[in-house]
């Protein structure tokens, strides 16, 4: 293989760089309904942003995975640390059946985020709404106050940490 083809094979095989995925710093958060099979408002349809109005949220929209289940995992431990500041959390698994959900919520002991998936019948409104790129495994949007603070894409789950850090900033 010669030197060009090499490179145009690693070019193609390679993500997107920096893929932009979710709302962006400073735009604001819509309501939507996703549904909650685990957590604080298991068996509805609550909005996260109607129900915690203007309070700390950190929202992960994820595809099912190992990762998935360690950023959940990560995001009940940080909402726990926080709860006297009111930080709420929210895991949204984009392909995962709701009873494997609610598995996964049962064996990490999770009760202090939402574990939710989105309606079949509004996902693709709300995939839009929050302006989630189908290619991305995974994007976490930070806010506060209605405004989009932060917002990683790709995340591994043992990079928590930049989650962490983003959220220190924004809580009272």
């Amino acid at each position: 293989m010669t030197i060009v083809a090499l490179s145009v094979a690693l070019l193609i095989a390679a993500p997107p760089a920096e893929l932009k995925s979710g709302l962006q710093p400073g735009e604001e958060v819509a309501a939507w309904n996703p549904v909650h099979v685990a957590g604080p408002d298991k068996g509805t349809r609550a909005c996260p942003v109607c129900t915690y109005l203007e309070k700390p949220a950190v929202v992960v929209f994820t595809r099912d995975g190992d990762n998935a289940a360690a950023l959940a995992e990560q995001l009940e431990k940080l909402v726990a640390a926080n709860e006297n500041k009111d930080l709420k959390g929210f895991v949204i698994v984009l392909d995962a059946a709701p009873d494997k959900l609610a598995k996964m919520a049962a064996d990490k002991r999770i009760t202090k985020i939402g574990v939710c998936h989105l309606d079949p019948r509004t996902k693709g409104k709300d995939l839009e709404l929050y302006k989630i790129h189908p290619q991305a495994q995974n994007t976490i949007l930070i806010y506060r106050d209605y405004k989009v603070r932060a917002n990683f894409v790709n995340l591994d789950a043992r990079r928590f940490s930049t989650v962490e850090a983003a959220v220190k900033q924004i809580l009272p």
